[in-house]
């Protein structure tokens, strides 16, 4: 199962990095639970106006509906370098959990989700996100998977694949020390190659607060590796349920 494991990290930079305020995400899913999120990144980037010095930030709200579906929303906002932070988009999603580890072996889901993006020019998304994931004692491993594809006016034919993995290690203190990958193929019909693509990889801390109820933290950073990827970027999330 290591071996596995190792081969989908090795695999990930063959093909696919989203907004640094994406995350890899968990399959589970608890009837009546809410959660919102509230994440903040930032990039810096010296060969990519675009990425330098780059503030985004996302609110989302997660509603288990089911013991195996939970639908919600996030909103989007993008400040650029010299630039006032404005809106960007905003998403539904509905996502369903198709087993758990406890009777399977894996916790494993399934999520779908429509991106109405702002701009009269600006194609609007949909995507597909496949879920993983699998605890090995102390370890922890997260696999996701999406199939992305523009709509609307100025949409470009072709899927753009994104593969996210995370790999934690849970210590004494029940915080998760550990590493994530992003790689992402902008679109699978026109990339030309690894410069073209969006490879980044670092380090990533996440646990519960010791203050408040039912809040937990998610810290990180990722280098790029790949040309088309920013060099430098971090986040902060913060996540409360109830």
């Amino acid at each position: 199962m290591k071996k596995i494991i190792l081969a989908l990290f090795i695999l990930s930079f063959t093909s696919i990095a989203q907004a640094s305020t994406s995350s890899v995400g968990g399959s589970t899913v608890t009837k009546g639970k809410h959660q919102l999120d509230a994440r903040t990144s930032w990039s810096e980037d010296d060969k990519n106006a675009g990425n330098d010095d780059r503030l985004r930030t996302r609110m989302i709200y997660d509603y288990g509906l089911t013991d195996k579906i939970a639908i919600g929303t996030q909103i989007d906002f993008d400040k650029r370098h010299h630039d006032n932070l404005e809106y960007d988009d905003i998403s539904f999603q509905i996502r369903r959990q198709m087993s758990s580890q406890a009777e399977h072996g894996w916790d494993t889901g399934l999520r779908l989700r429509y991106t109405h993006r702002d701009g009269a020019n600006t194609p609007h998304n949909a995507d597909i996100r496949f879920t993983a994931a699998k605890d090995f004692d102390r370890l922890q491993f997260r696999f996701n998977q999406l199939f992305e594809h523009d709509l609307g006016e100025n949409a470009v034919s072709g899927v753009i694949l994104d593969t996210r993995l995370q790999l934690t290690y849970k210590m004494d203190n029940g915080h998760r020390l550990g590493v994530e990958s992003f790689s992402e193929i902008d679109n699978v019909r026109t990339t030309n190659g690894w410069s073209d693509q969006d490879h980044s990889i670092g380090p990533v801390l996440k646990g519960a607060l010791p203050f408040g109820e039912n809040l937990s933290y998610e810290i990180g950073y990722r280098h790029g590796i790949s040309d088309a990827a920013a060099d430098n970027m971090f986040k902060f999330f913060v996540s409360r349920g109830f």
